[in-house]
């Protein structure tokens, strides 16, 4: 698998940011309207863009919702 292009101000894409992280655009979408992850920029047409510090935190949020989901007993 191959790493995403990165535009050259070293920003990433909703699709880009999730594709390195493997979830879904909808998941950073998600993130994004908690709070979670703040794109640190938008283009003139309205996409969010991301650095790499971004991953790590979509990364780790991930990992949290996944841990505290598996300890819900249903």
């Amino acid at each position: 698998m191959s790493e995403p292009t990165q535009n050259p101000d070293g920003l990433y894409t909703t699709g880009e940011i999730a594709k390195l992280c493997g979830v879904s655009v909808r998941t950073v979408q998600y993130y994004d309207t908690r709070g979670i992850l703040i794109p640190s920029s938008l283009t003139e047409g309205g996409r969010r863009l991301y650095t790499k510090h971004h991953i790590g935190y979509a990364m780790l949020a991930t990992r949290e919702f996944i841990s505290s989901a598996s300890s819900c007993s249903f």
